[in-house]
């Protein structure tokens, strides 16, 4: 009967329309390592990273007037970074999306690459999927991410939701109200223990 059908069927057909063509020619990633850096002023710098030696220190560069190094993430082209910002929204973008820089230059606005407004809270490289079922099956625990506001307000939230696989930008980790900012989001596991402390001790 199906087969009568679409046989029937064949009656409304016409030519393709699109034309079927290679996907062969997509560029290639480079697999290189990076220092990336992150500056109070919200500037970032990606330089190629190559491996200290015994009491040399890490030559940064350059950076604009009144700026200095806050964060430093090593991190390979092939590589996610996760990013959470003081307004509670964080961005998921791939390494290789990021502008190489060379050390004289002073950075480029982190706003171009994460379209986050607020100042950066935290950087660092991605649990993908597998590191996450991993640590579940190996260690019996699941990987949690866990945010802070300023205000005392505390979130536990499965890692998962934000390395599911979809590359996101400026998106909503915790609400927060006007007053509020965030200050801290980090990886825990069932069997962490969180010490929370205020500046009065």
């Amino acid at each position: 009967i199906i087969m009568t059908e679409l046989d029937d069927l064949k009656k409304y057909g016409f030519p393709r329309r699109s034309e079927v063509v290679s996907a062969t020619t997509q560029t290639k990633i480079p697999d290189t390592d990076h220092v990336l850096i992150f500056t109070k002023q919200d500037n970032i710098k990606k330089m190629n990273y190559y491996p200290l030696t015994v009491g040399k220190a890490p030559v940064l560069g350059s950076f604009k007037p009144s700026d200095y190094p806050t964060k430093r993430v090593i991190a390979n082209n092939h590589d996610n970074l996760i990013m959470f910002d003081s307004l509670g929204k964080f961005s998921r973008i791939p390494v290789y999306e990021i502008e190489s820089t060379e050390a004289n230059s002073t950075g480029n606005a982190i706003y171009d690459v994460t379209k986050l407004n607020g100042h950066i809270v935290t950087v660092s490289p991605d649990f993908n999927i597998c590191t996450q079922q991993f640590v579940k099956d190996k260690l019996n625990t699941n990987i949690y991410l866990v945010t802070l506001s300023k205000s005392g307000l505390i979130k536990k939230t499965e890692l998962s939701e934000f390395t599911d696989g979809k590359i996101s930008k400026n998106s909503r980790a915790m609400r927060l109200k006007d007053d509020d900012e965030l200050i801290y989001a980090g990886v825990i596991m069932d069997t962490s223990v969180l010490m929370i402390y205020t500046k009065n001790g």
